[in-house]
């Protein structure tokens, strides 16, 4: 059996601890909150899954906005190809590169 004062500082500990575990609640809660209300708010439509997933990710800090057309390319069909000896080829040579009619 712990002393007196041994089982009050046990005693603070605990009390302490679920005040602590209390207050995390409450905090998860009005985030929670928070994170309905910013979904159903500006940021898309509020029955859009994809727009709902992205704001609590925003929320938790876990996505970066990031610019595609600023760091990509497009794929145009221009530019050097290469067959399978690697030799540089002419696409146009290809028939699979021309357009077939519909209609003959």
């Amino acid at each position: 059996m712990p002393s007196a004062e041994t089982q009050a500082k046990i005693d603070q500990h605990k009390e302490d601890t679920l005040q602590l575990k209390e207050q995390q609640i409450h905090q998860q809660q009005q985030q929670h909150q928070h994170q309905q209300h910013q979904a159903s708010d500006g940021e898309g439509d509020a029955n859009d899954a994809l727009a709902r997933a992205k704001a609590q990710l925003k929320a938790y800090n876990l996505v970066e906005d990031y610019d595609y057309e600023k760091h990509m390319l497009p794929i145009t069909g221009s530019g050097a190809f290469v067959s399978k000896n690697g030799h540089k080829v002419d696409p146009s040579l290809d028939l699979r590169s021309r357009s077939a009619p519909l209609e003959p």
